[in-house]
């Protein structure tokens, strides 16, 4: 077990090491367990909603566009 913890360790340091990928995205969004165990939204309607969570401000508004939030979850 502990080996495979620290496999995974040293994995997710190769993931979150600067790239294309994690250039943007730094951080990490809390998912409110209500978003997450609704099993009556699809799997784009929740990444949308995680997607304008990780927008949020302090005074919970947010304007990301329809493209921005297209790329983010993977559709169009």
């Amino acid at each position: 077990m502990i080996q495979n913890r620290q496999v995974a360790n040293e994995y997710m340091d190769k993931v979150s090491q600067d790239s294309e990928f994690t250039s943007l995205h730094k951080g990490f969004t809390k998912v409110p367990l209500k978003i997450h165990r609704c099993y009556g939204l699809s799997q784009y309607e929740k990444l949308i909603l995680v997607d304008l969570i990780a927008y949020m401000s302090d005074k919970a508004q947010c304007y990301p566009t329809y493209e921005m939030i297209a790329r983010n979850v993977g559709s169009s």
